[in-house]
């Protein structure tokens, strides 16, 4: 097997066609690895297979660090900054959450805060998902993600969406904590924008929408009862025009059904 040292050199000398061949057990050692660690499969963020056996073969090399950041730099050489944060995004499902904090420092070495913005908002939602003692992480990556995303939609009406998303995370969160007036503005805002976006544009993110209607309608059950039904007979539309789709939306519009009957 290659060093770390001389792989990360092959990363980085190469001009085109940047790749590494691998044995075809590697297949196999893949398999392995994502069962074991559920990794999010990096196929999705339309990588080459061999930047994903590449990357999976140094996996457990303590200077991993490295060897993704090597790789990342290898995409942005070809102008791919994009599958480049999808690589690091793809990483979030990593159970390590003391190599995940590694690892999203590399956010910083992109350019373009389109992909920080995706990084941290990424890496926000898998450090809100560890539980309690990861939660003033979360925050920090859900505030710069906020920050991001602020400033973008300012340049561009497309980031709206983003920044809402963000809100929403971040009540969620505040929700968790109990911070429930912090809550209720992250929730209020987002509604505010998804409700100003032009129908053509929100019909793309009328699931995000329900489940900002959502939250803030369970959020109201016990201090506002008619706003929390307001919301909330939203959220079941929006759910149910989805539910003979996806089980995952007519799992949504069952579970508001029932907090409409509290």
């Amino acid at each position: 097997m290659n060093s770390l040292e001389s792989i990360e050199d092959e990363y980085l000398t190469k001009e085109n066609n940047i790749y590494l061949t691998r044995h075809e057990k590697l297949a196999e050692e893949f398999l392995k690895k994502y069962k074991e660690y559920h990794i999010t499969d990096l196929k999705e963020a339309g990588l080459p297979k061999e930047y994903i056996e590449a990357f999976i073969e140094n996996f457990f090399y303590r200077k991993i660090r490295n060897i993704v950041s090597a790789t990342i730099k290898c995409l942005k050489k070809e102008t791919d900054t994009d599958a480049a944060a999808n690589f690091l995004v793809g990483l979030t499902s990593l159970k390590d959450a003391e190599l995940l904090k590694e690892l999203v420092g590399i956010a910083t070495e992109f350019d373009d805060e389109k992909s920080r913005g995706k990084i941290y908002q990424k890496f926000g939602n898998a450090f809100h998902l560890r539980g309690v003692d990861w939660w003033d992480e979360a925050e920090k990556y859900y505030e710069e993600a906020k920050r991001i995303y602020r400033k973008l939609k300012e340049q561009d009406p497309a980031y709206l969406p983003n920044y809402a998303m963000t809100l929403n995370n971040l009540g969620v969160l505040y929700r968790n904590r109990g911070e429930f007036d912090k809550a209720e503005k992250c929730y209020e805002e987002a509604k505010r924008i998804y409700e100003k976006l032009p129908e053509d544009t929100l019909s793309a993110y009328r699931s995000a929408y329900a489940e900002t209607l959502q939250n803030l309608g369970k959020l109201y059950l016990n201090t506002n009862p008619a706003r929390a039904k307001e919301c909330l007979g939203r959220a079941l539309e929006i759910y149910e025009e989805f539910a003979s789709k996806s089980k995952l939306y007519a799992e949504k519009a069952k579970e508001v059904k029932e907090m409409l009957k509290k």
